[in-house]
């Protein structure tokens, strides 16, 4: 008998075992077709504020973006606008000729923690012969490779506590064959830690004296007020706000620096719409509501762009996009449920 009752008791929890995975089965399953259904419209909402004063633009949006606001801008003469986005921490893109591209940061607070630079990166086009790459950091030579061919290479440096502040990165590529048609293409030259935000520069020098040295802007608040005037924007209307250099929730820090800006101002605007982009903007809505909580103003959120097409899975820019930005409000939200708990600041 005690046999009999045990195996009755386990074939019970066997059922119940099976019954509860059934169900968070279709839990998951509801939870996942809601995501497919409904994920996209609310990753991207779509809640302007009526009679707002000012406009938020985000001055790393693409041009069919930055084009549309300006059309918005145009039709409500009345609106200030504030050009706002953490500043580019990392640079990438493709460097065309041989030269020295230098990086130069303003003076560090003491207490500013330990700087870690990253660079990766490959050539193409080099004609069979390996490029080269040379790092110096504050004058001193501390790296000298070979940069493969369609290959990336990746080299890190932390600079020691303590003793020497970083001011500068200068990165030299160049090539054994002078005629070379090589190009360089940075995945990212990366300074984390970094506190200095607006007195650092990039420039580039070709190694052909013939070629003039070029400026690359940083903040990308200025990079979006620059692209708002070429499209007919009053420059008197816009206020560039760049902001310190974050290696996370850039977007969350540009929002502080915008509050903190109207703070300042003798009559800062109440009423405030975000101009939103598609996936981002649930994320970029909510990270300056937060940061303007305290103060008397309102946040709404504008889409100008049309709707996401339909399937959007169907298509690989907006599959990617759609996935990417569901990654990062996921990370926005457990950073908020970690900074409620007292865990992260």
């Amino acid at each position: 008998m005690p046999i009999i009752a045990a195996m009755i008791v386990r074939a019970h929890r066997w059922r119940r075992l099976r019954r509860g995975l059934g169900y968070l089965l279709l839990a998951g399953l509801l939870g996942t077709g809601l995501f497919v259904w409904r994920g996209p419209a609310w990753l991207s909402p779509h809640a302007p504020l009526a009679g707002a004063e000012a406009l938020i633009v985000e001055g790393f949006w693409g041009d069919s973006l930055m084009q549309a606001a300006a059309g918005y801008l145009a039709a409500h003469p009345d609106q200030k606008v504030y050009v706002t986005g953490g500043n580019r921490e990392v640079f990438s893109g493709q460097l065309p000729v041989p030269g020295t591209l230098r990086w130069t940061f303003g003076p560090q607070p003491p207490d500013a923690p330990q700087p870690v630079v990253r660079l990766k990166g490959h050539s193409r086009g080099c004609n069979g012969q390996e490029a080269f790459w040379r790092v110096w950091i504050n004058d001193s030579l501390l790296f000298t490779g070979e940069m493969p061919t369609y290959q990336a290479r990746e080299w890190t440096h932390i600079l020691p506590p303590g003793r020497t502040s970083l001011r500068e990165i200068k990165l030299e590529l160049g090539h054994p064959d002078p005629d070379s048609s090589c190009a360089w293409v940075l995945w990212y030259l990366w300074a984390h830690n970094m506190q200095s935000a607006v007195d650092q520069h990039f420039t580039f020098q070709p190694a052909d004296s013939s070629l003039p040295a070029y400026g690359i802007p940083l903040p990308y608040g200025e990079i979006g007020r620059d692209r708002l005037i070429a499209l007919g924007v009053a420059p008197e209307r816009i206020v560039a706000l760049p902001a310190a250099l974050a290696a996370d929730h850039r977007t969350y820090r540009a929002a502080q620096g915008l509050a903190a800006h109207l703070e300042t101002e003798a009559q800062p605007p109440r009423r405030l719409n975000l101009l939103g982009g598609r996936y981002h903007a649930r994320r970029s809505w909510e990270g300056y509501r937060l940061a303007l909580a305290d103060l008397p103003a309102e946040v709404g959120v504008l889409r100008l762009l049309p709707p996401e097409p339909w399937p959007w899975w169907q298509e690989a820019g907006q599959r990617d996009s759609f996935l990417k930005q569901s990654e990062k409000y996921l990370g926005w939200c457990l950073w908020r449920l970690g900074a409620w708990l007292g865990l992260v600041s």
